[in-house]
């Protein structure tokens, strides 16, 4: 969920990540937006490219994978009284002769003046990311190597797939054979025929943080797709100087 807040205004969006398969070259979805403050809002909605590299998200002038050029949303403005939801309706229509691939956009949804202009100044925004895969493709996930750095554990994943895959980590962390700790990751994204460094550690790993020099063992598995039913064991080695 996405909320935005001010001293008068919020707004809430859901979902925040929308994963579809065209059928017959077209996919529909809608995406809700909440009025929880004391004021009207008067929103407007637009589209980008956008990508993943290893660090996160990027965001893209033009893209080959651009699904802008096939979305239609509606409204592209609207207004929402505190209190009230509204849906935004998503449609995809891909032309005959487009590519098989995974095409992406994060549509955004802004606050605008009463007239429709846009407000002067920075101006937040919360974006939604949509993948609309197009033909029967998979994606295809490797570990290929552990690092500690900055007191986090990496992994660093490579998708050798057309489709991006968004993992969770689920990790066991040893030492000669002994058991350190455990843990469970958020979702991470992976991008179709990209890489991404997978972060273990943090306040909520304490163990992780206070390792002492030597060579350690970082095992599990990545999870992911609908009930996690895809799923990739590793075994990586790594040493902490």
């Amino acid at each position: 969920m996405g909320l935005w807040l001010n001293t008068a205004q919020a707004f809430q969006i859901t979902p925040m990540v929308i994963e579809a398969n065209a059928t017959r070259g077209m996919a529909n979805s809608m995406i809700t937006v909440k009025n929880t403050g004391k004021e009207t809002a008067y929103l407007r909605v637009s589209s980008e490219p956008f990508t993943f590299n290893a660090d996160g998200l990027e965001s893209l002038k033009t893209s080959p994978q651009d699904l802008s050029h096939y979305l239609i949303f509606a409204p592209r403005k609207l207004t929402v009284k505190p209190g009230q939801s509204r849906r935004i309706r998503l449609n995809v229509r891909f032309l005959p002769s487009t590519k098989q691939g995974e095409y992406r956009a994060i549509i955004f949804t802004e606050p605008t003046l009463p007239s429709g202009d846009a407000q002067m100044g920075i101006v937040p925004r919360i974006g939604v990311a949509m993948y609309v895969r197009k033909g029967d493709i998979k994606a295809q996930l490797s570990v290929l190597n552990a690092i500690y750095k900055d007191k986090h554990i990496i992994l660093r994943a490579q998708n050798t797939g057309k489709a991006t895959a968004r993992p969770r980590i689920y990790w066991v962390l040893s030492k000669s054979g002994r058991e350190i700790a455990t843990g469970r990751s958020g979702k991470y994204t992976v991008i179709a025929e990209g890489q991404r460094n997978l972060k273990m550690g943090g306040n909520k790993s304490p163990e992780i943080e206070s390792l002492k020099a030597g060579t350690y063992q970082i095992s599990g598995r990545l999870a992911w797709g609908t009930g996690e039913k895809n799923s990739l064991s590793f075994r990586q080695k790594f040493v902490v100087r």
